[in-house]
């Protein structure tokens, strides 16, 4: 539909003219990955891929409801876990495209385009193992702006980042000013 084609570029007529029949492409999937689809962590960059299994299987009779639910409770969301990490200053999960960014990642293709999405979430996967200072560092920013973190560490956190020492008598003040 509409929703899809605004964000993918994939067109109705696209998929009438190019597209297999998502039974076939399950099928064709559960093949490829043979033995090892029982024991297939997949990933993906948000929880969008993981309901649309489900959600084609439901549209499609022909598919197994089984192996689709499967998939999808098999789906890792990085974004999710990256999430707890890494905000925007607006304190919102990055798109797959900012987080490359923050990672100083050139972002390569088309966001959305599945193919380009799986090669740049491998790069941004392989960046954040190879920088955890970099990751740290946005943690702590993370950490100093999150509402779920509790105000007094809020305020000794940006005191942290100020690069100003604190001791002991900083956080009961934090403590203190909190409960007032």
């Amino acid at each position: 539909g509409h929703f899809v084609t605004k964000l993918t570029g994939i067109t109705e007529k696209q998929l009438r003219e190019e597209g297999i029949p998502y039974r076939e492409m399950l099928n064709g999937l559960i093949k490829y990955l043979g033995k090892d689809f029982q024991k297939t962590l997949f990933v993906a960059y948000g929880s969008q891929d993981a309901s649309m299994f489900v959600a084609s299987a439901d549209n499609n009779m022909d598919a197994s409801m089984e192996q689709s639910l499967f998939i999808s409770k098999r789906t890792f969301d990085y974004c999710e876990f990256l999430g707890t990490f890494l905000r925007s200053e607006s304190n919102n999960v990055m798109s797959l495209e900012h987080a490359c960014e923050a990672f100083h990642i050139p972002f390569e293709g088309k966001a959305h385009d599945a193919v380009d999405d799986a090669k740049n979430l491998m790069l941004l996967y392989s960046a954040v193992l190879a920088n955890q200072k970099l990751l740290a560092q946005y943690y702590k920013r993370t950490l100093s702006v999150s509402p779920k973190t509790p105000a007094p560490l809020r305020l000794l956190l940006r005191l942290l980042e100020e690069k100003k020492s604190i001791d002991a008598s900083d956080f009961d003040a934090a403590l203190e000013a909190s409960l007032e």
